[in-house]
């Protein structure tokens, strides 16, 4: 069963399995969503100049292939909890490679947010493995550890996030889309205490999560807001680009993840209240 680190052990090891269990089923369907592009061949020029002439990858056909069929097949596994390790083994080194490679000129500005955050959640099922409701622990009855290393780190990579769309005017995130719209809609004549507001909670959330006080109000808010930008684009109030859904859902996981397995250590609560007397702090 699955420990999750909280205060006063308020939140069950069911609810930590059912978020750990959503958590397996949206990654190994996005993942296979970014692979499927193996199954159509038209695909292969573009690959083929992308590969082989920009980025100079040895026999670039054989690399697409490797590449999004690690995507598409990882994910499917991971979907199903099946060689769980196996799986996000693959998924980690295609999304490091990519990061690496094509995306290391852009890692906040561009896709390499997105193929490390990618890999980060890879390496989350690395150490967990698939969790309670999966095919690997039904056949093998295989031991999880809670992933307090990687855990922490999502932290650190997830207030950095937040904090360089914060300060970043260059960057239109779904935050800034979405609060830029109801500026709009409520008829204020100029738009920028609404963006404001939206880099302000950034800022100020970011900086909370980064050191570790506050986390789950933080998070939780975070979370709340990746779900209006995700229902406003649904329903079609707001155009809010090819990239803004695709980080609304990184973002709104990373929340989900650390509101109910954000750990102790290394945070400014350890900190604060390890040093009062009379104050025990559960390391867990």
């Amino acid at each position: 069963m699955i420990q999750p680190h909280t205060p006063t052990n308020r939140y069950s090891n069911e609810n930590a399995e059912v978020v750990f269990l959503l958590l397996r089923l949206w990654f190994g369907y996005t993942m296979m969503s970014n692979g499927t592009s193996i199954f159509d061949k038209s695909n292969e020029a573009f690959f083929l100049d992308w590969f082989g002439k920009q980025l100079h990858f040895p026999y670039p056909i054989l690399m697409f292939y490797l590449a999004k069929g690690s995507e598409f097949f990882g994910g499917l596994l991971l979907f199903f909890g099946f060689a769980t390790r196996i799986a996000g083994s693959f998924v980690a080194f295609t999304m490091i490679v990519a990061t690496l490679t094509a995306n290391r000129h852009h890692i906040y500005s561009g896709d390499g947010s997105i193929t490390i955050s990618f890999f980060l959640f890879a390496i989350i099922f690395i150490y967990m493995s698939a969790g309670k409701w999966s095919i690997d622990n039904r056949l093998f009855k295989l031991k999880q550890h809670f992933p307090e290393f990687p855990v922490m780190i999502i932290r650190f990579w997830f207030a950095s996030l937040l904090l360089y769309a914060g300060f970043n005017f260059a960057v239109h995130d779904g935050l800034n889309m979405i609060f830029s719209w109801l500026s709009g809609k409520i008829g204020l004549q100029s738009n920028n205490f609404l963006i404001y507001l939206g880099r302000g909670i950034e800022i100020i959330c970011g900086v909370l999560i980064l050191i570790g006080l506050f986390t789950r109000i933080a998070t939780g808010v975070i979370a709340a807001i990746m779900i209006i930008i995700k229902l406003i684009a649904d329903l079609g109030l707001l155009d809010i680009g090819n990239a803004n859904p695709a980080y609304a859902a990184i973002f709104f996981w990373f929340a989900v993840l650390l509101f109910f397995f954000a750990t102790r250590k290394w945070t400014a609560r350890e900190l604060v209240f390890s040093r009062m007397p009379g104050i025990k702090i559960n390391k867990a």
